[in-house]
């Protein structure tokens, strides 16, 4: 579901965006930049009730935070991006509107498009988030951090695809050898 939400995200909406992304001590599901707001955009799946409503304010980003910085212990606080929206499926959206509606966040539903040959999920925003202006994440920490996972990511490809490459070519040599 998250990729075809970074496709959606890339294509439909013009963001730059990556899955997973470490960002302030915290992992997004999917963190994106606007490029020409200069504003940061979080993105967090949910797929039950229950993750919607137990697990999320038990992430650490909600908790109180120490880091050390030249040795010293010190409390951080959680920077919040711009803008942050719930991406839930149709009918988690349906059973759970009222709590939804009532986080101070944007909404974003999704349901399956069968009939569509280039997209299998469509996605509609139910409601706009609003713009936030207190502890928010630095815009250039927000794109180094996508650009490095997205490097990661990318490297991991293509070192999988060199595996794959590797096995086949010995799978080949193992066939001719066999007749």
């Amino acid at each position: 579901m998250q990729r075809e939400f970074l496709k959606y995200l890339r294509f439909e909406r013009s963001l730059l965006a990556c899955d997973e992304v470490s960002s302030y001590g915290c992992i997004a599901d999917v963190l994106a930049v606007d490029k020409n707001k200069k504003h940061v955009l979080e993105y967090e799946f949910k797929c039950s009730s229950q993750d919607l409503k137990i697990n999320e304010k038990q992430k650490d980003k909600y908790q109180q935070q120490y880091r050390y910085f030249h040795g010293r212990r010190t409390k951080t606080t959680y920077k919040q991006p711009h803008r942050f929206y719930y991406v839930v499926p149709k009918d988690l959206y349906e059973k759970e509107k009222v709590y939804l509606e009532a986080q101070g966040c944007g909404i974003i539903m999704y349901s399956h498009c069968p009939d569509d040959k280039f997209r299998n999920h469509q996605f509609l925003t139910m409601k706009p988030c609003k713009l936030r202006k207190k502890d928010l994440q630095k815009y250039d920490v927000a794109a180094r951090d996508i650009l490095r996972r997205a490097t990661s990511a990318y490297v991991n490809l293509l070192l999988g695809m060199e595996q794959i490459k590797l096995l086949h070519s010995k799978q080949l040599q193992e066939a001719k050898e066999a007749t």
